[in-house]
């Protein structure tokens, strides 16, 4: 890895809610930390660092057609 970062692998249980999972974290990376007050998380944060997020949404489309998919990322 580049710079000598690790990757980390994130799981979650079978039917746990993939978009809700992946809009917890883009709301994090964004720093909102007002979507997370009274949560453990809060008191472990200090500093809420804003970092750019890239957040695309397949379930707005069908993308069985490649046009479709590159509009979408465009």
């Amino acid at each position: 890895m580049q710079g000598g970062r690790k990757p980390y692998f994130l799981s979650r249980q079978r039917r746990f809610g993939k978009s809700l999972f992946l809009s917890t974290l883009k709301s994090y990376f964004e720093g909102r930390k007002d979507l997370f007050e009274g949560l453990a998380i809060s008191k472990f944060e200090k500093e809420w660092e804003k970092y750019p997020v890239i957040y695309l949404d397949f379930n707005v489309g069908d993308f069985t057609a490649e046009e479709n998919f590159r509009a979408l990322i465009g």
